[in-house]
């Protein structure tokens, strides 16, 4: 492996999730074997293990991602800042919570089957 394709993968890693840190924490990638691929060290199959990492910058990043979380959160910043609400929350925006939820996953790359209903309350 080269200089330039390490580079390359570090760059890649650091555009997408910030630090190679995050990267490992969300992929699931041994923080150890990453660090030793950038810095050129790794003792083992460099070429094989900077595969697997670069398999996984080519994954969707949709880690915690799901209808009733994203619906939970939309609602509650909505809610807090509704201006008719009388006592609480109310299910007036409820088919656009779901709606933005759809649109959320669909952009994440996550089918939007499990978002046909209401968003969670």
């Amino acid at each position: 492996m080269t200089d330039e394709e390490r580079a390359a993968l570090d760059a890649a890693i650091r555009q997408h999730y910030g630090t190679p840190h995050r990267f490992c924490k969300q992929t699931g990638l041994p923080r150890g074997t990453v660090y030793q691929v950038l810095a050129g060290r790794y003792a083992g199959d460099m070429d094989r293990q900077a595969e697997r990492i670069w398999q996984a910058l080519r994954q969707p990043r949709t880690a915690g991602l799901d209808a009733a979380s994203i619906g939970r959160i939309l609602r509650q910043h909505a809610c807090a800042r509704c201006l008719s609400r009388g006592s609480g929350l109310c299910d007036r925006c409820e088919p656009m919570f779901a709606a933005q939820t759809r649109d959320i996953l669909a952009l994440a790359g996550q089918t939007t089957e499990e978002t046909d209903g209401d968003a969670d309350r």
